[in-house]
């Protein structure tokens, strides 16, 4: 559902410059993850769909565990390019409210995340 989400907001709200290249280069990490997700994390899935099956096989030695941990990277990666994406749109960084709340909840998530890899 999230990437239909990210699908319209992007086909409908047309933005240019560096705001235009964040999104979009997010947005393709975002579907690669959500690939690898399909793919290696949702084994119900694979057991039950014989091709996602073979394509994990074929490429079950490719990623191998710090393959994973670099995948984890690219996600904090495209978390802040969302991050830009969001100050690079001239409306919405207008908003004060909105962009204390959404630096609040960024400082806290990451904060979260880190905690949690630290812990």
């Amino acid at each position: 559902m999230a990437l239909v989400l990210l699908d319209l907001h992007s086909t409908f709200l047309q933005t240019d410059g560096l705001a235009k290249l964040a999104g979009k280069i997010s947005f393709l990490m975002y579907n690669g993850l959500v690939a690898y997700a399909l793919i290696f994390l949702a084994g119900w899935l694979t057991s039950r769909v014989p091709l996602l099956k073979w394509i994990k096989q074929l490429l079950a030695p490719i990623f191998t565990h710090e393959v994973t941990i670099w995948i984890h990277r690219i996600l904090i990666i495209a978390t802040a390019l969302i991050f830009v994406h969001v100050f690079a749109v001239d409306y919405i960084s207008e908003i004060n409210n909105f962009m204390l709340l959404f630096i609040l909840y960024t400082i806290i998530a990451f904060a979260g995340y880190a905690m949690k890899g630290l812990a």
